[in-house]
């Protein structure tokens, strides 16, 4: 399978504006597991004029492996 790494073009400082600067182009949601980075979800609002209303773009969400084995184990 081809990666195409060379599309990524983002950077610390374009993310950190984005999600921190003046005005938010995303924002950004953590959760945390004894204090470990165990799963996060970046998301924005956008418009529909096809629909004529608002709506949210939920663009990543992850899971780590340990969390995974948690909630599956939870039934979650």
């Amino acid at each position: 399978m081809k990666t195409h790494t060379y599309l990524f073009v983002a950077t610390e400082a374009g993310m950190s504006d984005a999600l921190f600067g003046a005005h938010l182009a995303a924002e950004a949601l953590v959760a945390e597991q004894d204090g470990v980075v165990v799963a996060y979800a970046l998301f924005f609002q956008n418009f529909s004029i096809f629909l004529g209303k608002r709506g949210l773009f939920w663009k990543t969400s992850t899971c780590a492996r340990r969390c995974a084995a948690v909630t599956s184990a939870r039934r979650c």
